[in-house]
């Protein structure tokens, strides 16, 4: 088997890679919150059809 801790790819290890993705998942999270809260103040000020 392959040494578990070798980096991968990206060169991180996976503690640090499942680090990222929390910050990634957070990130993504909170821009579609804001998208949607957006869009529901567009439809309400100016619905489009």
């Amino acid at each position: 088997m392959a040494d578990p801790k070798a980096a991968n790819l990206s060169g991180l290890t996976d503690a640090q890679a499942k680090e990222f993705h929390e910050h990634w998942k957070h990130g993504v999270w909170s821009w579609v919150m804001i998208a949607s809260a957006v869009h529901v103040v567009t439809w309400i000020y100016q619905p489009w059809f």
